[in-house]
C-alpha cells in the first residue's frame, strides 16, 4: 500500500472505533428487505414519512409491523393505478418503439416460442400492447398470463404451500375467470396466476432453452434462475447513468481510496 494513502487514512480514523468482527453475533435468520429500483421510491418515501411523523409525535412504533403496513399499503394502490390510467393517455407513459413487433415478428418466423407473465390485469396490459403493437398483439405470443402473482409464480410448486395457485382461463366476455381446469396452455387464450412449474409442463419446454427478460431482479430475475435454471435478461434503464458513473475516473479514485480504507479495518479486526 502506498504509504501516502495509509498515513493520510490513519489521520482521518484516530478516533474512530473498530468493532471486531469476532464480536459480530451474525444470525442467519435475519431479514433484510431489498429497496432497489423504482418501483421502491414511493415505498421508500412513505416508510421515511411515517417513521419521521412517529418519531416527532413520540410514538411507539414496532419496525417489522411499520414495513408491512406499509407494503400492504403500496400493493393496494396498485390495481386503482390501473383503472386510473386512461388509454387515451398511454401516450404519455409509454415511448413506442418501431422495432418491437418487427423483433416478434421474426421470432414467430423462426419458431421461436413467445411468452408474456405479467402481473398486470389483462384490460391494462390489452390496452398498452395494442398501442405499442397493434391489435393483433396476441398472435406473437404462444402463451399469455397476467395477474401472475410473481414472485409467487416463479416459487417451486406446492399444493400445499399458501402461495401455490392454479392456472385460470380468463373470460374476455364477461371478464371474469372461469372455474374449469386448466390442462393445456393454448395460444388463442389469456391465462391467470400459475407457476412456472405448471408452465414447464404443459408446454414441455426445457428450462435451459428459455430466455426470460424482466424489469425487476427480485421479482424477476432471482427465484426463476435460481430454482428452474432459466437465462434471464433485465431490463433496467437506471444501469446506464450507473455504467457512465463506474467508468468515470472520480469513481475509480474513490473505490481505490475505500479499497485502502477497508484493508485498514480488516488489519484492525485481525489485531483485535
Amino acid at each position: 500500500m502506498n504509504e501516502m494513502i495509509e498515513k493520510k487514512f490513519l489521520t482521518l480514523i484516530t478516533n474512530v472505533s473498530f468493532f471486531p468482527l469476532h464480536n459480530q453475533q451474525l444470525k442467519e435468520n435475519v431479514r433484510m428487505k431489498q429497496l432497489n429500483d423504482l418501483f421502491s421510491v414511493p415505498e421508500m418515501c412513505l416508510l421515511s414519512n411515517v417513521t419521521e411523523n412517529f418519531i416527532q409525535n413520540n410514538i411507539p412504533y414496532y419496525p417489522e409491523i411499520l414495513y408491512h403496513d406499509v407494503t400492504s399499503a403500496i400493493r393496494s394502490i396498485h390495481p386503482v393505478i390501473h383503472k386510473m390510467l386512461d388509454s387515451q393517455k398511454i401516450p404519455d407513459y409509454l415511448e413506442k418503439n418501431e422495432r418491437l413487433p418487427v423483433f416478434l415478428e421474426h421470432l414467430r418466423k423462426h419458431n421461436k416460442k413467445v411468452f408474456l407473465i405479467t402481473n398486470s390485469p389483462f384490460y391494462f396490459v390489452d390496452n398498452g400492447m395494442k398501442y405499442m403493437i397493434g391489435d393483433d398483439w396476441r398472435t406473437l405470443f404462444d402463451v399469455i398470463v397476467v395477474q401472475a402473482r410473481k414472485p409467487s409464480f416463479f416459487k417451486k410448486e406446492s399444493s400445499f404451500h399458501l402461495d401455490y395457485r392454479p392456472f385460470r382461463t380468463f373470460n374476455l366476455g364477461s371478464d371474469r375467470m372461469n372455474w374449469n381446469r386448466v390442462s393445456t396452455l393454448d395460444r388463442d387464450k389469456i391465462y391467470m396466476e400459475g407457476t412456472v412449474s405448471g408452465l414447464l409442463k404443459m408446454t414441455g419446454w426445457n428450462s435451459n432453452r428459455v430466455i426470460y427478460f424482466g424489469d425487476q431482479i427480485y421479482s424477476d430475475l432471482a427465484d426463476i434462475t435460481l430454482n428452474f435454471g432459466w437465462r434471464t435478461g433485465a431490463i433496467i434503464a437506471e444501469l446506464e447513468k450507473e455504467i457512465e458513473t463506474h467508468n468515470s475516473p472520480e469513481f475509480k479514485e474513490a473505490v481505490s481510496a475505500l479499497q485502502a480504507l477497508q484493508q485498514l479495518v480488516d488489519e484492525g479486526n485481525e489485531n483485535n
